[in-house]
C-alpha cells in the first residue's frame, strides 16, 4: 500500500510512464490533498497507476502532458476512484487529455472538475 498526503510534485519528466507519480504492483495507492503540476510522460503525465486499486481525494493535476492520459492514466483491471479532484489544462498528444482508465477496471468520479483538457480523441475522460 502506498499512501501520500499533502504532497506537492512539480516539473517532473519521465520518458516512460508516470511523470509525477508511477505506481505498479501494489495492492492499493491512496493520494490525499496533493498537487501535481507541469509533469510529463508517455502515459499519465501527472499520475500513472499500472495495476493497483487507485483512490485520489482532493488531488489537483494541472498542466500535465502525455501521449496517452495527459493528467491521469488509470489501472489495468483495477478500480479507480476520484473524489473532489481537479484535472485542469492537461493535454495528450493522442488520446484522453484528462483521465484515461484502461482495460476494463471500474471507474468512479465524484465531485470532480475536469476543465481545459485536450486530446485528438476524448479531451476529458476515456475508459
Amino acid at each position: 500500500v502506498l499512501e501520500m498526503v499533502d504532497c506537492k510534485i512539480f516539473d517532473c519528466t519521465c520518458a516512460a510512464d508516470g511523470g509525477g507519480i508511477f505506481v505498479q504492483a501494489c495492492a492499493r495507492v491512496a493520494i490525499f490533498g496533493c498537487e501535481i503540476s507541469r509533469c510529463q510522460a508517455q502515459r499519465g503525465g501527472g499520475v500513472h497507476c499500472a495495476s493497483c486499486e487507485m483512490v485520489l481525494v482532493d488531488v489537483s493535476v494541472v498542466n500535465c502532458t502525455a501521449t496517452f492520459g495527459g493528467g491521469i492514466s488509470g489501472p489495468v483491471m483495477a478500480a479507480m476512484t476520484l473524489s473532489g479532484c481537479s484535472i485542469l489544462n492537461c493535454k495528450a498528444t493522442t488520446t484522453y487529455g484528462g483521465i484515461y482508465c484502461s482495460q476494463g477496471g471500474p471507474m468512479s468520479l465524484k465531485h470532480c472538475v475536469i476543465r481545459g483538457c485536450e486530446a485528438i480523441l476524448s479531451g476529458g475522460v476515456g475508459a
